[in-house]
C-alpha cells in the first residue's frame, strides 16, 4: 500500500505517518522506487498509535510504549507505568471537568448577568 492508502484506512495524515516514522514510534517501511511500501500490519500500528494519541499519551510516552521490547516483564511494567499516569490525569481532569460544569450550572440562574465584579460564582 501506499502512503496514501495507509492513512486513508487508519484514519490518520500522511504527515503524522511520516512523523511518527521520523521520531521511531513506526519501521521505516522498505521502499520501490522511492515510494514507501506499506503493509496490513501498518494499519494496525497506526490505528494503535491513534488512540493512545487521542487518549493525550504524548510523543515521549508514545516512544516508552514503543522501545519495549515485546514479551518482557520489565517492559510491560514500563508501559503499564506510562497508562497508568494517564489515566490519573484523566481523573483529575474528570474531577476538574465536573466542578466546572457544575459551577457554570448554577452561573445560569446568577443575578450578576455576567458581571464579573459582582459574580460570587467565579470567586
Amino acid at each position: 500500500m501506499t502512503i496514501g492508502q495507509v492513512a486513508k484506512k487508519a484514519g490518520v495524515a500522511q504527515s503524522a505517518i511520516r512523523y511518527y516514522e521520523a521520531a521511531g514510534l513506526l519501521p521505516r517501511p522498505p521502499r520501490r522506487r522511492g515510494v514507501r511500501e506499506y503493509d496490513d500490519n501498518a494499519v494496525d500500528q497506526l490505528k494503535i498509535l491513534r488512540f493512545f494519541r487521542r487518549a493525550g499519551i504524548t510523543i515521549r510516552g508514545l516512544a516508552t510504549i514503543t522501545s519495549q521490547p515485546r514479551g518482557s516483564t520489565v517492559g510491560r511494567e514500563v508501559v503499564l507505568g506510562v497508562l497508568h499516569r494517564r489515566i490519573a490525569e484523566l481523573d483529575a481532569l474528570m474531577i476538574e471537568a465536573q466542578e466546572m460544569k457544575r459551577r457554570l450550572e448554577e452561573s445560569i440562574g446568577c443575578p450578576c448577568e455576567g458581571d464579573t465584579t459582582t459574580c460570587s460564582i467565579i470567586r
